[in-house]
């Protein structure tokens, strides 16, 4: 289960969006406070999330008789 991860990469991209204006792209910064959102992501599970969500989705595909990537 990735109900954790999720969870945790919800509460990144909230303070990320309510505490700079990354959205925007109207920060002072951009590389420096773009790469420390990535860092946060990552170290909170994001890559898990990936992977599993593209696991279901070949497993879906699989199912419907649809080519696997």
């Amino acid at each position: 289960s990735i109900a954790n991860e999720i969870a945790a990469c919800s509460n990144i991209i909230s303070e990320y969006d309510s505490s700079t204006n990354l959205r925007s792209g109207m920060v002072e910064d951009i590389d420096t406070t773009l790469d420390s959102f990535i860092s946060k992501l990552k170290a909170n599970g994001s890559e898990k999330i990936v992977d599993e969500i593209q696991r279901q989705l070949t497993e879906w595909r699989k199912s419907v008789g649809k080519p696997v990537r």
